[in-house]
């Protein structure tokens, strides 16, 4: 996963494993994921 900022000032790149059998914790992972990049990019705190 990764995302940069409109201007590219900032980027960032998020590695994991996705080798799970159980398709919720995949899922889990990837919106845990998705969440970090927003908080890093957007300064954001994660309650929205």
């Amino acid at each position: 996963m990764n995302g940069a900022t409109g201007d590219g000032s900032r980027t960032i790149t998020v590695s994991m494993t996705t080798s799970f059998n159980d398709f919720g914790k995949t899922l889990r992972q990837h919106k845990a994921a998705g969440e970090l990049v927003d908080r890093a990019l957007c300064g954001t705190s994660g309650n929205r």
